[in-house]
């Protein structure tokens, strides 16, 4: 998602308390993700149901993740919510399509991987200069970006390889957003301080 670390800086400092909110939010769905990508990769049944059946399921909870950072933040909503939508979109259809063949599942996969990672991109360089945590934000993107990019280069995949690029991609994202919540968390603890040292 785009990085919420820095989405969420902005709301820490104005002490409405939405960081406190924003960094639980983050390591849950990180933790989750994280779960989810190992359960994946460690799955022996390798079928074009079970990958459909991972890939929805794992499209939807990045949908969820991302439609909750777009209630929790008073920041810029749309990339969230776009993503969000977007992903629990190409979930279901992936769930609900009668007779989906393995290259419209990598096809699925890999669009969602690449606008992921340009929407990353794009809220790195913007929040450059302006946040500490930028860079955390664009390292995510190049990696959703060369997942996405090996995927739809070669349609070719074998189910094997496609669950593999699934449950990788998934577990980068949850330590990702797992690095965010303890960032964002960190953030929020110096502002409390601050705000105490000041009405001190």
């Amino acid at each position: 998602m785009p990085n919420l670390a820095q989405q969420h800086t902005s709301d820490v400092t104005t002490g409405d308390g939405s960081g406190d909110r924003a960094w639980v939010v983050l390591l849950v769905g990180g933790i989750l993700t994280v779960l989810f990508g190992a359960f994946v990769l460690t799955f022996r049944h390798a079928s074009l149901y079970a990958l459909t059946y991972f890939y929805g399921a794992w499209a939807i909870l990045v949908g969820v993740v991302h439609l909750i950072d777009a209630a929790t933040t008073k920041q810029s909503r749309w990339p969230s919510e776009l993503v969000g939508t977007l992903a629990i979109g190409a979930g279901i259809a992936a769930i609900g399509w009668p007779h989906i063949t393995l290259y419209v599942v990598a096809t699925l996969l890999g669009w969602l991987l690449l606008v992921r990672g340009l929407i990353e991109i794009v809220a790195a360089f913007l929040n450059f200069g302006t946040e500490e945590t930028w860079w955390v934000g664009l390292l995510k993107g190049l990696v959703l970006l060369i997942l996405a990019v090996w995927a739809l280069r070669h349609p070719g995949h074998t189910l094997t390889v496609l669950i593999v690029v699934l449950g990788i991609s998934s577990i980068l994202s949850g330590i990702f957003e797992i690095a965010d919540a303890a960032l964002l968390r960190g953030a929020a603890r110096r502002e409390r301080i601050s705000s105490q040292a000041r009405t001190a």
